[in-house]
C-alpha cells in the first residue's frame, strides 16, 4: 500500500511543481495578421458569408476576440505541451461569446439539492469507505482523488487504471444537437443507452427527441433542461423511451408523440449526487456501474481542441451552463482524466470527446452527477438466447415487477384437468352435437395447412381484463360469440361481466374452467349469455343482475367438452372443423412477450397453470408451426393482442386442460 501512496504522492508533487512556472502571453496580433487566417478559416470550415460584405465584418470581430482568448487560454495553462490542454481555431470560433452561450449552452439548475432527485450513490455504498480527508472544493487538479482516506486506499486500489466504455462497444457515435439546447436530453438518453447496452449486449440508439418532446417537470425542450430533472420525469411517468429510429431526431420542439405502453427502455431506478470533495465516487461509478451524466461549465470549450482541461473552468454551482456523458477515466496518465462524451458533433474536440483533469470538480463536473439503471434485460436476453428471432423484449408490463406481473395479471385458483368427453345439457341434450366428420379430429390428413377464424369474420375484438382474474370468463364468452357466429353468420358482443358476477367462480379473484362451463350448461336449464350492451364490462365484482328465476334472451351452452392432455392433431382439426378452443395456460414467461412464436422456457406442469386463453388458428406453413392465441390483456399487448406458441410439444402447457362446446 506505501508504494500505492507514494505514487499518489509523486504525481501530485509532479503537477505542483510546473504550477509555479509562469508563461506569458503570446502577444496580440494585429487586424492585417488576422486577415489571411480569417480566410484560411473559412475555407477549412466551410462558412458561407465569404462574399457577404457585413456579415463577414462581424465574424471576423468574434475571430479576432475567439484568437485573442485562444492566446489567453493557452498561456495560462501551465507544465510542458503534453501534459495541459490545447485551444485553437473550431467551428464556434466565429461566435461571439454571447452567441456561443446562447446557441450552444443552457441553464443546468435545479430547484433542489441533487441529492433530492432519486437515490443516492451513498445509499448503495457505505459512506465511510468513500470519504475523503477533507472537502476540497476549490478548483485545482488531483485535490480530491488523489488525497484519500485510510479506510478509502484499500477500496480503490482495486479499482482499474483505466476504464473505457466505448472499447466495450457500449457507448453510441457522437451526436450532434446543433442549435437545440437540449444537452441535458442528450447526455442522459445516451447514458440509458449505453447501460441498457451492458444488460443486453445490444447498442440501440434511443429517441432523444422523446425527450425533447416530452419530458416536463422544468425541463424544457430545446430552451433548456437537466438531466435529474429528466430521470425524475422518467421515473415518476414510467415512460419507456423508445428507439432513435422510431421517434426520430429532429433538433427542434414538437408535441409529444410518446405512447406509454410503446416497446422502450425504462428508467427503473438512478442516483443524482453532489460530488464535491468525493469525485472518487465518480471513479468508483464510472468502475463498477457504467457512464453517468453530468453537468458542467462549458464557457471556455469554444476553441476546445485536445488535451487534458484543468484550469480557467469554473466549478461554481451557479456556472453549470452543460450536460455531458462520463465514459471512462485515465489514472495512469501524465495528468490523470476523465473521458466525456459530447454533443456537439465528431468534429469538435477530440472526434466528440474532452479530457477533464480528474479532481478540483474542474469546469463543475461533480455538482451533479446521475448514474442510471434501466429495466433489467438481462432474462430477456437469456430468454431470447434459447430460440431463434426476438420473442420476447420490454412491452406494457415492463414498469412492473415479476411479483407484481403475477398478482395482477395472473389467476391463482386455476384447478388440475377434470376429463369429460361430452356433457350435454338439460333441454338441450336432444340437440345433435354438431360433429359432420368425428373421425377428422383424429387424422391428421383432413387438418388444413393453416386456419384463422378471425379471417372468417366470427371473432370479436381483444379486450383488456385489467386487474380484474377475469381471463377464465372473457375466454369462454368470447368463444360463444365466435360459436354464435359461425352457426348464425352474425358476430355480436356477449357479455363477460356477467358471467364473472352470475357464476359462482371467484369472480374477479380467479375462476375456473370447468366449473364456469357447469354453470351455464346449469342443474335444470342452461343459464344464457346476454348482449354486452345490456350487461357491459365493468370488470370489478359486483351482484348478479339477472333475477335468479329469470331467464333472458341470449347465447346458451347446449353441450361442452373438457379433455386433457388433447392430442396435437386431435387440437388441430376440432379448431379447423368445430371452432375456437379454450384452454388453460402458464403465462408466467409472456411477461417478456413482444411478437413471434414462443416454443421454449415455458414450463407445462400444472402448478404453473394460471390464465386462460382462446385458441381461433394455426398455421402449419410456418417455419416454426404455431397455434394463434387470443390473449385478453388488451391490443397493445403482444401482436395485436394476440400471440403465437409453438405447435410441436406442449409449450406453456397449452394441451393440458382443453375445452370445446356448442351454443344456442
Amino acid at each position: 500500500m506505501a508504494k500505492w501512496w507514494n505514487w499518489v504522492l509523486g504525481i501530485a508533487l509532479f503537477s505542483l511543481l510546473f504550477l509555479a512556472i509562469p508563461l506569458s502571453y503570446s502577444p496580440k496580433r494585429t487586424k492585417e495578421q488576422l486577415m489571411p487566417m480569417f480566410d484560411d478559416y473559412i475555407e477549412k470550415f466551410n462558412k458561407s458569408y465569404k462574399n457577404k460584405p457585413e456579415e463577414y465584418a462581424v465574424r471576423f470581430e468574434h475571430f479576432m476576440a475567439s484568437m485573442n482568448e485562444i492566446d489567453r487560454l493557452n498561456s495560462e495553462s501551465r507544465g510542458p505541451d503534453h501534459l495541459k490542454a490545447r485551444y485553437g481555431l473550431t467551428k464556434l470560433s466565429d461566435m461571439s461569446a454571447a452567441e456561443y452561450k446562447e446557441l450552444h449552452l443552457s441553464d443546468e439548475k435545479l430547484a433542489k439539492s441533487p441529492g433530492m432527485y432519486g437515490k443516492s450513490w451513498g445509499q448503495k455504498m457505505d459512506r465511510e469507505k468513500y470519504e475523503t480527508d477533507g472537502s476540497h472544493q476549490h478548483n485545482n487538479p488531483h485535490d480530491n482523488v488523489y488525497i484519500i482516506s485510510k479506510n478509502s486506499r484499500k477500496k480503490r486500489a482495486v479499482l482499474p487504471m483505466q476504464v473505457d466504455w466505448r472499447s466495450k462497444g457500449v457507448i453510441g457515435p457522437v451526436r450532434n444537437q446543433g442549435l437545440c439546447g437540449a444537452c441535458w436530453a442528450f447526455s442522459t438518453i445516451g447514458t440509458m443507452e449505453a447501460m441498457a447496452a451492458i444488460n443486453t449486449g445490444k447498442l440501440q440508439p434511443l429517441s432523444v427527441q422523446e425527450a425533447i418532446d416530452c419530458a416536463v417537470l422544468g425541463n424544457a425542450g430545446c430552451a433548456g433542461g437537466d438531466i435529474c430533472l429528466l430521470l425524475d420525469w422518467l421515473l415518476l411517468t414510467k415512460m419507456p423511451v423508445e428507439r432513435d429510429v422510431e421517434y426520430p431526431l429532429r433538433l427542434m420542439n414538437g408535441v409529444c408523440q410518446a405512447k406509454k405502453n410503446a416497446t422502450g427502455v425504462r428508467v427503473s431506478s438512478f442516483t443524482c449526487d453532489d460530488f464535491r470533495g468525493s469525485e472518487q465516487k465518480i471513479i468508483e461509478a464510472l468502475a463498477t456501474h457504467g457512464p453517468v451524466a453530468v453537468a458542467v461549465n462549458a464557457l471556455s470549450w469554444q476553441n476546445y481542441l485536445d488535451g487534458v482541461i484543468q484550469y480557467h473552468c469554473s466549478g461554481a454551482a451557479a456556472d453549470l451552463n452543460h450536460a455531458v456523458q462520463l465514459v471512462g477515466y485515465d489514472l495512469t496518465a501524465d495528468i490523470p482524466y476523465y473521458i466525456a462524451k459530447n454533443s456537439w458533433g465528431s468534429d469538435f474536440g477530440l472526434g466528440g470527446y474532452l479530457h477533464l483533469a480528474i479532481g478540483g470538480n474542474i469546469c463543475g463536473l461533480a455538482n451533479e452527477v446521475a448514474t442510471i439503471n434501466v429495466k433489467s434485460l438481462k432474462e430477456i436476453s437469456r430468454l431470447n438466447a434459447l430460440q431463434p428471432g426476438n420473442v420476447y423484449g420490454l412491452n406494457k408490463f415492463s414498469d412492473m415487477s415479476k411479483q407484481e406481473f403475477r398478482r395482477n395479471m395472473l389467476a391463482p385458483v386455476v384447478r388440475e384437468c377434470k376429463f369429460l368427453e361430452r356433457k350435454r345439457c338439460p333441454y338441450l341434450a336432444n340437440r345433435r352435437f354438431r360433429e359432420s366428420n368425428a373421425t377428422a379430429y383424429r387424422k391428421s390428413e383432413n387438418i388444413p395447412p393453416r386456419f384463422d377464424w378471425r379471417e372468417r369474420g366470427v371473432v370479436s375484438r381483444v379486450v383488456s381484463q385489467k386487474y380484474c382474474h377475469g381471463c377464465w370468463a372473457i375466454s369462454i364468452v368470447g368463444t360463444m360469440e365466435t360459436m354464435a357466429a359461425i352457426d348464425t353468420g352474425k358476430l355480436y358482443p356477449l357479455s363477460a361481466q356477467e358471467l364473472i358476477d352470475c357464476a359462482p367462480n371467484n369472480r374477479c379473484r380467479g375462476g375456473n374452467v370447468r366449473e364456469a362451463l357447469d354453470f351455464l350448461c346449469g342443474a335444470h336449464e342452461s343459464f344464457p349469455i346476454v348482449h354486452e350492451h345490456d350487461y357491459p364490462l365493468i370488470l370489478v365484482d359486483e351482484p348478479c343482475r339477472i333475477p335468479k328465476h329469470s331467464r333472458p334472451s341470449g347465447v346458451k351452452i347446449r353441450n361442452f367438452v373438457n379433455k386433457c392432455n388433447m392430442g396435437k392433431d386431435s387440437m388441430l382439426s376440432m379448431i379447423a372443423n368445430h371452432g375456437p378452443l379454450v384452454v388453460v395456460v402458464n403465462a408466467h414467461i409472456w411477461y417478456y412477450y413482444t411478437s413471434g412464436v414462443i416454443q421454449r422456457a415455458c414450463p407445462s406442469e400444472w402448478k404453473y397453470m394460471d390464465h386462460v386463453v382462446q385458441i381461433v388458428g394455426y398455421d402449419l406453413t410456418a417455419e416454426v408451426p404455431y397455434y394463434i392465441v387470443k390473449n385478453s390483456w388488451g391490443d397493445d399487448f403482444g401482436e395485436d393482442g394476440y400471440l403465437k406458441l409453438a405447435i410441436k410439444g406442449n409449450v406453456c402447457g397449452v394441451r393440458n386442460n382443453v375445452a370445446y362446446f356448442d351454443v344456442v
